[in-house]
């Protein structure tokens, strides 16, 4: 069994260093523990003005740098790294610190356990860092998209997720933007496909926000 990660990233100096130390060091650790044959880690940069680019050349070839040399949204980060990944599964997360990269064998876990399409890390557990505003309009839009389904989610805009690999192609025609994750909750409730929530922690961001929350809703 093989694993790609996917970490999309937008002028994230501030957060970069330590996202991908943490993931290395969760690399190591699985591969250790013979979980996986193979792990590869993929960071799209889309590209950054700030000293992203710079300090992931620090990294070498343990990391797989994808650079954008057009900036193309957070949709669109993701899959590029969804087409180049060689993985069976993919997890992906955001590079702003905002995740607990140490969960994430419970989501890989989980995926196996409840033969689930898609894990998602829900960040409505009481260990959530949220601005109040971005909280309850991610459990309105969860109960809203539920009532219109035949699935139950709370946490539509999850960036932390796990997913098996053949998913990926029904993913190509979604959004480029911050709204690929709603989207793609959207689609996986419309399609029948077995979604699972495991309750994450989540806090505040590192370095400044590109959410614009009336654009881009809830998420």
């Amino acid at each position: 069994m093989k694993l790609s990660i996917i970490i999309p990233a937008f002028n994230e100096e501030h957060s970069i260093t330590l996202t991908l130390s943490q993931t290395l060091e969760l690399r190591q650790k699985m591969l250790s523990e013979k979980k996986f044959s193979s792990i590869e880690v993929i960071v799209v940069n889309d590209a950054s003005t700030d000293g992203t680019e710079k300090i992931l050349r620090k990294f070498g070839n343990r990391v797989k740098t994808i650079s954008l040399k057009k900036n193309s949204g957070y949709g669109f980060a993701l899959k590029k790294g969804f087409n180049e990944s060689k993985g069976d599964m993919i997890a992906f997360f955001d590079a702003d610190g905002t995740y607990p990269i140490s969960h994430l064998p419970k989501l890989i876990e989980a995926l196996q356990e409840k033969n689930a399409d898609i894990v998602i890390g829900s960040r409505l557990s009481k260990e959530n860092q949220m601005a109040s505003h971005r909280y309850y309009g991610n459990k309105f839009f969860g109960y809203f998209l539920s009532t219109l389904s035949n699935g139950s989610i709370s946490d539509t805009a999850s960036g932390m997720r796990v997913f098996k690999k053949k998913l990926a192609y029904s993913f190509s025609s979604l959004p480029n933007g911050l709204e690929f994750t709603p989207a793609m909750t959207t689609m996986a409730l419309h399609e029948n496909m077995k979604i699972f929530e495991f309750p994450i922690p989540y806090f505040r961001r590192t370095g400044k926000s590109k959410l614009n929350t009336l654009h881009h809703g809830v998420s």
